[in-house]
């Protein structure tokens, strides 16, 4: 409790003010509930997610039950992580994707190529993946020496991002051979 102090000419009086405590409100928050997806259009191509979820919308439905709402937000979690690896397969892939684009749209040969031609420059401009170097093809071939070079600029890539981190990279050895003097 406050301290009042009350002073008077001659006495300095001290007493204690009741404060009238509050009680703590009572908060009530309402969970939201999570809509229920509607089902896809006949005929329309499923994911897994869906797949599982039209499983799961089927046994609420058999069994009487509501959709559980960890259920939903599973899938919309999935639908996300799903669409996120669909996007990076396109952006893996942009060459076929944008030759598809212009067949689909109906370009002609000219445009079509110029735009490919653009797709091809940012794949290269892609950094390098493990996944993408795959085995070693047969030694000599044309494919051995693309899977080299993919290789080198994986290495070239792991050592600039170490660099970047502030880290140190141990110098390249130069071999030094060594000749032999002739005597006349």
């Amino acid at each position: 409790m406050p301290k009042v102090i009350l002073k008077s000419k001659k006495i300095a009086l001290l007493e204690q003010v009741p404060v009238l405590q509050e009680k703590p409100k009572t908060i009530l928050k309402l969970k939201k509930k999570l809509p229920v997806p509607p089902p896809p259009a006949p005929g329309a191509y499923l994911t897994k997610a869906m797949e599982a979820f039209e499983a799961i919308r089927e046994f609420c439905s058999i069994t009487g039950k509501p959709i559980p709402e960890d259920c939903i937000k599973w899938y919309q979690d999935e639908l996300v992580s799903e669409k996120k690896e669909h996007d990076e397969f396109w952006n893996r892939c942009l060459v076929t994707k944008v030759a598809i684009e212009c067949s689909y749209r109906g370009d002609d040969e000219w445009t079509t190529e110029l735009a490919i031609n653009a797709a091809r420059q940012k794949v290269k401009a892609m950094p390098i993946r493990e996944e993408d170097i795959g085995p070693m093809p047969a030694h000599g071939t044309g494919e051995f020496w693309a899977w080299c070079h993919k290789r080198k600029k994986l290495k070239e890539q792991k050592e600039a991002a170490i660099v970047a981190a502030g880290g140190t990279v141990p110098e390249k050895k130069i071999k030094v051979k060594k000749i032999k003097q002739v005597s006349p």
